[in-house]
């Protein structure tokens, strides 16, 4: 079931030249080297998978584990970031840029059996999240 979209963003130094955008297409990506999540995790499949379809000639340069790997990543080299816009990346002294992507590039879902017996507060919260999806 799903339950909310992340946003995908670029993050950079303050001093990088997309800075001065206040949102990018992928193609205006495609001079810089992209860090991202290990391509062994769903997200970092899916935003690898997403860029590479969109051009395959994007430039994934490295990965990293979680937002504050990436942002320390793109501090110490001259890279491009792109991660899910969360608090951990307040913390950094960098540039957050809006990408140019469908709402629903990254959705967060909700998993559970049916079978299997929950607690009254989370029945009550699927029956809720039901009742909002009709």
């Amino acid at each position: 079931m799903p339950l909310y979209n992340e946003e995908i963003i670029g993050i950079t130094r303050k001093d990088h030249p997309l800075t001065q955008y206040p949102q990018v297409s992928l193609t205006d990506l495609l001079p810089y080297h992209l860090i991202t999540y290990f391509s062994q995790t769903s997200i970092g499949k899916k935003i690898t998978s997403t860029f590479l379809n969109y051009n395959s000639n994007l430039s994934i340069a490295g990965e990293g584990n979680d937002e504050l790997s990436l942002a320390t990543q793109v501090l110490a080299n001259d890279v491009v970031g792109i991660v899910v816009n969360n608090h951990f990346l307040d913390s950094f002294d960098i540039a957050k840029i809006k990408i140019n992507l469908p709402k629903n590039t990254r959705t967060v879902f909700l998993a559970y059996n049916p079978k299997v017996k929950m607690s009254q507060s989370i029945q009550l919260l699927i029956n809720l999240m039901n009742k909002n999806k009709a």
